[in-house]
């Protein structure tokens, strides 16, 4: 079982490699186009997390919005729920630009498949624990988070930015 188990969690590590790859090419994008509206103050309306979750990770959109409260400007980031079928659809980006809808639908064409398929192996997860622990006499299985074993990597729009003016 452990042996299983282990496949799951390099199946899981893979794919979040991958969310955290789709996310830096996000970011680059939406870092290239405020670098070059810098005039116009052009902004995206939304943010994209890869967050690890447990032994998993998710991947949210949050809705941004800048409001003032007497002379201070707040940043508010409202999430934006996960549909049952793991796809966000057009209709969830109300506030979105053309542009920055087509960027959105691009990420999520690549994270839908990477939502589906964590969606079941951490129910196979799941499974295997129970199994485990129902197995007599032998040690039942524990969970290791993502954070404990593979690199948590958060890429910013700042870092981002300063290797695109170089």
């Amino acid at each position: 079982m452990e042996e299983i188990q282990q496949s799951i969690y390099k199946v899981i590590d893979l794919h979040y490699r991958d969310a955290v790859d789709v996310l830096t090419l996000w970011m680059r994008v939406i870092s290239k186009r405020e670098l070059n509206y810098e005039r116009t103050k052009e902004k995206s309306n939304y943010e994209l997390r890869v967050e690890p979750h447990g032994v998993g990770f998710r991947m949210r959109w949050f809705h941004i919005k800048f409001t003032k409260n007497n002379h201070k400007l707040i940043r508010i980031a409202k999430s934006i729920p996960v549909p049952e079928n793991g796809r966000y659809g057009k209709e969830k980006f109300k506030h979105a630009e053309p542009w920055e809808l087509e960027l959105i639908q691009q990420a999520e064409d690549e994270f839908c498949g990477i939502r589906y398929e964590l969606k079941h192996l951490l129910k196979a997860h799941q499974s295997i624990l129970y199994a485990s622990k129902s197995k007599l006499g032998n040690e039942p299985l524990n969970a290791i988070l993502l954070k404990d074993r593979t690199e948590i990597t958060k890429p910013t729009f700042s870092e981002i930015k300063q290797s695109l003016s170089r």
